[in-house]
């Protein structure tokens, strides 16, 4: 791990604060690839204005929390998104077949 992205905290385990608050676009994603998060660029970029609006970094423990709440099977990220099939498009599959 980079000392610049991570910082040490004095728990009796290992606890990292994530440097996220300034970080520009790609250091975003590069910690988003590192930690396993699987979250793209705009997820990154709410988790970074929640942090900025609470004037501190995450830690790498509500990273992780953070990223396996949003992932595909907990939050159905492709359900979400617009499906092209042929000359039909649906706006989501979530909404439109399951949640009825």
């Amino acid at each position: 791990m980079r000392p610049s992205l991570y910082i040490r905290r004095n728990v009796p385990f290992p606890l990292f604060e994530i440097n996220i608050l300034e970080a520009p676009d790609q250091q975003l994603l590069n910690i988003s690839r590192e930690l396993g998060l699987a979250l793209n660029l705009q997820e990154m970029k709410a988790i970074q204005q929640y942090f900025q609006k609470k004037g501190r970094n995450p830690t790498d423990v509500e990273l992780q929390t953070i990223g396996q709440t949003w992932s595909e099977h907990c939050f159905h990220k492709t359900f979400k998104g617009k499906i092209k099939l042929q000359d039909q498009e649906i706006d989501s599959l979530f909404k439109t077949y399951i949640a009825k």
